[in-house]
């Protein structure tokens, strides 16, 4: 019998289109766990550079993910994540980027977002095959999401149907043991 892990090394790629598609497929929930202390989206970099000179957040912004939220809140759909918070000095500037100009925006349209310090994901290590970066929908299907060094996408595999419930009950435990994000992070984060 084939170990999970062994299942997974024979898994490809999964494409992006399906991917995708499972954002407009989803009937009731849709999870996401961040792990990177940052990530390299070349959309973002003029943004992220505007930040750290201390420039105000541009209206208009994430508007597609923004649209997205509200006509899912609309359908009453729930968009969760659950974002590791970094420890390392050199990613303080990305996370206060995403924290500031993007997840209190995305709060506002309906997107439940909750804190973890990153410390504390080696706890859940033994909890599935990979633990890393995944989108959930609908509690069935999964992605586990693949970036390089510097936090680029690569791309995504979906989870075997008899893997999914790990990530299920890997979703709940993170979701009730994270922080609620609010504007004060001090009790997880210290610029």
């Amino acid at each position: 019998m084939e170990t999970p892990y062994e299942l997974f090394a024979k898994l490809s790629v999964a494409p992006l289109a399906e991917f995708g598609a499972a954002f407009d497929e989803f009937k009731g929930s849709a999870f996401r766990l961040e792990c990177l202390p940052s990530y390299s989206v070349e959309e973002e970099a003029e943004h992220f550079n505007a930040y750290k000179r201390g420039a105000p957040c541009p209206a208009g912004m994430n508007i597609e993910w923004l649209q997205f939220l509200k006509s899912a809140q609309s359908k009453k759909r729930i968009v969760q994540r659950v974002r590791l918070v970094p420890e390392y000095r050199q990613t303080v500037d990305y996370f206060g980027f995403e924290a500031e100009w993007g997840y209190k925006e995305s709060i506002l349209a309906g997107e439940q977002i909750k804190l973890l310090p990153s410390m504390h994901l080696s706890d859940y290590a033994s909890h599935v095959p990979i633990l890393q970066d995944y989108w959930l929908f609908d509690d069935a299907k999964c992605y586990v999401i693949f970036y390089d060094l510097i936090g680029r996408f690569l791309g995504t595999i979906q989870v075997p149907d008899n893997l999914v419930q790990l990530y299920v009950a890997l979703s709940k435990s993170l979701w009730s043991n994270s922080h609620t994000f609010d504007q004060d992070l001090s009790y997880v984060w210290k610029p």
